[in-house]
């Protein structure tokens, strides 16, 4: 059902500096937002994107999610330039 869908991809098509944070890595991220968390745990880094994505960043007044949510999703690519689906070979 996800195959042919585009997405998002949080740490390159947010411009994390221009909001406030240090860097786009995910401790930065949770740092920025006042957040702590045991990393390198998957369940436990996936948790922590979605409270990321769910912070409201000064800067807009919006989640950071919604930034992703502007974007056409015509122009959605990753940092190779390809478009990547959410279902490929690495996930199924």
């Amino acid at each position: 059902m996800f195959e042919h869908k585009a997405w998002g991809c949080s740490m390159s098509e947010i411009d994390w500096r221009k909001h406030g944070f240090a860097a786009s890595q995910l401790g930065y991220l949770l740092k920025g937002a006042g957040y702590f968390h045991q990393a390198h745990r998957a369940v436990d880094d996936c948790h922590a994107l979605l409270e990321v994505l769910d912070f409201v960043l000064p800067t807009t007044g919006a989640p950071a999610l919604a930034l992703l949510l502007e974007k056409p999703p015509a122009s959605r690519r990753c940092e190779s330039g390809q478009s990547r689906p959410l279902s490929n070979s690495r996930t199924r």
